[in-house]
């Protein structure tokens, strides 16, 4: 198990092209475990473009109660 990783572009993540905003969420999700940080990515790209994936990633993420 890991303790740390380096996250490249962290702090700077509003200087990411869209494409590597939508990559930078989807290997933070999948490789990491990293939800925050996916969520994070998505909402400049929500920003950036209009899109509403925050929201919709977010509302995947909660678990419903039926």
């Amino acid at each position: 198990m890991t303790d740390a990783i380096y996250a490249r572009d962290l702090m700077n993540l509003n200087n990411l092209s869209t494409i590597q905003l939508k990559k930078y969420a989807a290997l933070a999700h999948d490789v990491y475990g990293f939800y925050d940080l996916s969520n994070v990515a998505l909402s400049i790209l929500d920003e950036r473009t209009g899109s509403r994936f925050s929201g919709l990633y977010l509302k995947r993420l909660t678990p419903k109660n039926d």
